[in-house]
């Protein structure tokens, strides 16, 4: 849920201040604040359990008003309403607290309305614009509850024309007290002047659990109208029951056995909404945001084929490079398409609670910045950053201007992102090291990253100019990208593995073949990914690398033991004259070659 939803959030003055000029601001920065708090797991689960309990406190208590009898279990269907709006991922947190506060307020207008005449309208409406401007829409909560009850009492049926007025009258009093301030007079984010755009803004789950609490008290005043018309008939409820139990043999076993259905229900309701598969995949996407490599890799194995985007396949890539194993088990995750994504290819099987257009251009920065593209990197985070401010852009435009050598940028982004509570206490630390040594020339990273940087700008050789009517531009190609800069820095490991990447996913084993030779800068022997790449583009040729004079070699490179021997088994098991693509593939997987499964699969697809 943080990763969905994480935008930029500042712990300062500044940063609120934009809030308090919008109705329901209040809200909307307190659930940001909770959401932050869920980075850190317990915190932002004692947080939400607080705000749960004080909204079902108040609802319990307000119910009961309604329903002197006896509310049942009725009070519990928002409670279930609750469990399933919490498992959706995109689900604001904001729309429980405004929940919350207009159920507490509805609990405290029918707790204190005694008096009689204009004073509960007048008291209706003061709370109208309170909660109006704190939680926004969920005012809307409040004022239905109260008229429902209102309406239901004895001798109150003119009142409700009353509420009414003081319900509409509150609400465009706020806005037209909130319109006489000059936002930019004092230097804050001017809101949107659309009329009602809150309310075209709301959202399916948030409509579900609003209406959930005025639902249920129309059913229980209606129930409770009914039985106060009805005197000689018996007013069973299972609040009384528990309440009384001790009277009625029974009462507290069959109110036990109720409550637990109910929360049974509840649990099950929430399990269903909560989409296991779908937080697989977004725990990922944040394991490789806090480069917990390991963690990745795991949660890439368990990630089902629906949801395996072209993002997880970027983000499990970049795993297995950071853990040196890119050139080894690259086949045993899933690969299609690209190894790394791309700008104009989103990929099928994206989540629709994701940014697409930020994501891809976050996640195209951060691989331009290891490669040594800073130029490149800088370019694609200030683009996402634009489309979704969050403080991940922040922190990656801090690191480019690390290596770039800005020390003034690297302060203004480091102070900014100083206020973050995630990457707070990160940016602290660098600003320390940063008054000490400005030039950071002793960290090991930044050192690596300035080694590979490009010789000269490449953009004729990895950009097509695309001619337009209305403004030119240019379509750049991350797979020439990362081949221009293997073509300048012939050390660049990273650039080496990503373009062999490349051409085993394009099953073009004619230019893995081409590139073997390299292999030996890096490796102490060379990967057996690329061996079998390199092998079936031999045996494909003239040449029989598997002749008897001599030692078996491709493009000058000697094949190891371990790889024609798994070569000699798939020869045994297949007529290499008879059998089809995809039963090569599925005797390659028997004897252990990865590439030759999956060249052979992609070739019998």
């Amino acid at each position: 849920m943080f990763f969905a939803q994480n935008d930029l959030f500042l712990w300062n003055f500044r940063f609120f201040r934009d809030f308090l000029l919008v109705p329901g601001g209040l809200t909307a920065w307190l659930g940001e604040l909770l959401l932050q708090a869920c980075h850190f797991g317990w915190p932002g689960t004692l947080m939400l359990t607080a705000i749960a309990w004080l909204m079902l406190a108040a609802t319990i208590g307000f119910m009961k008003s309604v329903a002197p009898s006896g509310a049942g279990v009725m009070w519990t269907a928002p409670a279930v309403v609750l469990c399933i709006v919490h498992s959706h991922y995109d689900y604001h947190f904001s729309v429980s607290i405004g929940a919350a506060l207009a159920m507490v307020a509805a609990l405290v207008y029918v707790r204190g309305s005694t008096r009689g005449g204009a004073w509960p309208v007048v008291e209706f409406a003061g709370l109208c614009a309170l909660l109006y401007y704190a939680a926004g829409i969920a005012f809307y909560v409040f004022a239905l509850c109260v008229m429902i009850w209102e309406v239901y009492r004895p001798g109150r049926r003119w009142t409700i024309l009353g509420l009414a007025a003081g319900a509409i009258v509150a609400r465009f009093a706020v806005e037209g007290a909130l319109a006489l301030v000059d936002p930019g007079s004092f230097y804050l984010h001017v809101p949107p002047a659309l009329p009602f755009a809150e309310e075209r803004s709301l959202r399916a789950v948030a409509v579900a659990l609003y209406a959930s609490f005025p639902l249920c008290a129309l059913l229980l005043a209606d129930r409770e109208s009914r039985r106060r018309r009805e005197p000689g008939q018996p007013r069973p409820g299972i609040v009384e029951a528990g309440l009384h139990g001790s009277a009625r043999p029974g009462g507290r076993l069959g109110w036990l056995a109720v409550t637990t259905l109910v929360v049974a229900a509840a649990a099950l309701a929430g399990r269903i909404a909560a989409r296991p598969d779908v937080r697989t995949v977004l725990a990922l996407h944040n394991g490789a945001d806090g480069q917990r490599w390991d963690e990745v890799l795991r949660l890439g194995a368990r990630v089902p084929p629906d949801l395996y985007s072209s993002y997880v396949v970027h983000d499990v890539n970049m795993a297995l490079y950071e853990t040196g194993r890119l050139p080894f088990d690259m086949f045993s995750y899933r690969q299609f398409g690209s190894p790394f994504v791309l700008e104009t290819q989103i990929g099928p099987y994206t989540l629709s609670m994701i940014d697409l257009d930020a994501f891809t251009l976050r996640r195209l920065g951060d691989f331009h910045l290891r490669l040594g593209r800073v130029n490149d990197a800088e370019y694609y985070v200030h683009e996402s950053f634009v489309r979704r401010p969050c403080a991940e852009c922040l922190r990656l435009l801090a690191r480019i201007a690390m290596v770039k050598g800005q020390v003034e940028q690297v302060r203004l982004f480091l102070c900014v992102l100083r206020d973050d509570l995630v990457y707070g206490s990160w940016a602290a630390d660098w600003l320390k090291r940063l008054q000490q040594e400005p030039g950071l020339v002793g960290d090991a990273e930044i050192a690596r990253i300035r080694s590979l940087g490009l010789a000269e700008e490449d953009i004729h050789q990895a950009a097509e100019f695309i001619p337009n009517t209305i403004i030119a531009g240019r379509s750049v190609s991350t797979r020439e990208q990362v081949a221009s800069l293997l073509r300048q820095n012939p050390r660049n490991r990273m650039a080496f593995e990503y373009l062999m990447a490349v051409h085993l996913v394009d099953t073009n084993v004619g230019a893995v073949a081409e590139l073997l030779p390299k292999a030996a800068d890096f490796y102490p022997g060379t990967p057996p990914l690329y061996e079998e790449a390199a092998m079936i583009y031999a045996r494909a040729g003239k040449d029989n690398p598997l002749a008897p004079d001599g030692a078996p070699a491709v493009n000058g490179c000697a094949i190891s033991e371990q790889t024609l021997g798994r070569i000699r088994k798939l020869d045994e098991v297949i007529d290499s004259g008879r059998s089809s693509p995809a039963e090569i593939a599925s005797a390659a997987e028997e004897v252990g070659l990865a590439c030759f499964h999956f060249y052979y699969g992609r070739r019998g697809d």
